[in-house]
């Protein structure tokens, strides 16, 4: 065989078990090392997501898998209370629906379909989901339901996210559409419609704990939202509100990569750097304790691919390493409970082709995204291939060579008989 393809799926978490959210079919409470998953998904890992206490994985298949706290219906089944492994949304399959994006609130779910609509399901108690439920009483559907196109202005969408009780849709016409709760400015100023009120066109956006960011087509950041210790990148003395902002406002960066908002730091990827901003008390961003006010450099490193925001820490995936720094309260670190590391600390995991970190406040989890090696061909295959390919355009050549001078040769003979027969017939008459 010249050419080996080899699958590469992988997925470790860590931290809080209480509601089985970590995937891992453990009845554990809480792990505090970074455990492997054994496989439940059916294909590759497109993407996973993350709500307060349940998570999603959207995988190559298109299906769409959940697992994690149930109390809500927001993993669309009302089997179970809690989920400790990996079950598919047996609503797309039986549908024939796939799902090219996922995301999850504290007690809901939101999936965007390969045909372009948007279900909701779960807790609806905010008027999250974006439509109306025939259960009112308990204000929760276990059943995933199309939102109103109407409700995003009859637009294509584009990106889709869930945060806390909030929800939010982006259009390819560059709007911003969020219903729920919007505690404290973390949808921004909205129309009567639910637009986010933006004057420009929004390329995409990241939801924090309790903030919004967004980015223009030009690559300006503007935030909103929660900004007590000036995790939105600028001084809480510029607040629209005493603790929060309201409106979006533009910050000193331009062109990140990602964004990933805690509850009281954000980081920033811009190329080789990670920026911070908010609350460093906890190390959570380094050495240096206190409050950044402004986008700070926390480290460059050539082989950056990913970093996320918890509690009271952060992770980080350079190359194939996987680093932490800060406090694990949970054990999100990886780390023991409570235990503290004021500079980053390599954590070994049992894993390659590290693609992708997530963090929510009491867990992490690390995963490889659809990643595949390729086993090169070494230089005998190449110079065999070479060689044949060579040999074979020579044999057909020769026949076609062949096949021509044979053709002639007939050709030939029948017009030498021909004549021949016509001067014997003359000589006769």
């Amino acid at each position: 065989m010249f050419l080996q393809i080899v699958v590469a799926y992988d997925y470790m978490a860590s931290g809080s078990n209480q509601y089985g959210q970590l995937g891992l079919n453990l009845q554990d409470a809480q792990i505090s090392k970074f455990t492997k998953q054994t496989s439940f998904f059916d294909s590759d890992i497109i993407k996973i997501t993350a709500g307060s206490t349940h998570a999603l994985a959207v995988v190559d298949s298109g299906k769409l898998y959940v697992w994690g706290n149930n109390n809500k219906m927001q993993l669309a089944t009302d089997v179970e209370s809690q989920y400790s492994k990996p079950i598919v949304v047996q609503y797309f399959v039986d549908n024939s629906i796939k799902i090219s994006q996922a995301d999850g609130g504290i007690q809901h779910s939101i999936a965007l379909g390969t045909n372009g609509k948007v279900y909701t399901w779960g807790n609806n108690n905010y008027g999250q989901l974006g439509r109306s439920i025939d259960n009112t009483d308990a204000k929760s559907d276990k059943t995933p339901g199309i939102v109103d196109p109407k409700v995003y202005g009859n637009e294509i969408v584009k990106q889709i996210a869930a945060q806390n009780h909030s929800t939010y849709i982006l259009t390819t016409a560059g709007h911003l559409y969020a219903f729920g709760s919007c505690m404290q400015g973390s949808c921004s100023q909205r129309s009567t419609a639910g637009q986010v009120v933006f004057d420009g066109k929004i390329d995409r956006f990241f939801v924090g704990e309790l903030s919004l960011f967004v980015e223009d087509d030009q690559g300006q950041v503007f935030a909103s939202g929660a900004n007590l210790h000036s995790q939105l990148c600028f001084s809480v003395d510029d607040n629209d509100k005493m603790n929060y902002q309201m409106q979006l406002k533009k910050i000193p960066v331009m062109g990140v990569d990602h964004i990933d908002a805690g509850e009281t730091h954000t980081l920033l990827i811009q190329g080789t750097s990670v920026l911070g901003c908010g609350l460093n008390t906890d190390w959570q961003m380094g050495p240096i304790v206190g409050t950044f006010k402004a986008p700070t450099l926390i480290f460059e490193h050539v082989g950056l691919r990913s970093a996320a925001a918890c509690q009271d820490g952060s992770l980080f995936l350079i190359g194939d390493e996987f680093s932490v720094i800060g406090s694990s309260m949970n054990g999100e670190l990886g780390l023991p409970v409570n235990s503290v590391k004021q500079e980053r600390v390599q954590v070994p995991l049992s894993m390659k082709y590290l693609t992708e970190v997530i963090c929510r406040k009491t867990f992490s989890i690390v995963y490889s995204q659809h990643e595949k090696q390729k086993q090169g061909l070494n230089a005998w295959a190449i110079s065999g291939i070479v060689i044949g390919s060579i040999l074979a355009v020579l044999i057909i050549a020769f026949f076609i060579g062949w096949g021509y001078i044979s053709y002639n040769k007939k050709q030939h003979y029948k017009k030498f008989v021909s004549a021949g027969t016509a001067e014997a017939q003359v000589e006769t008459w």
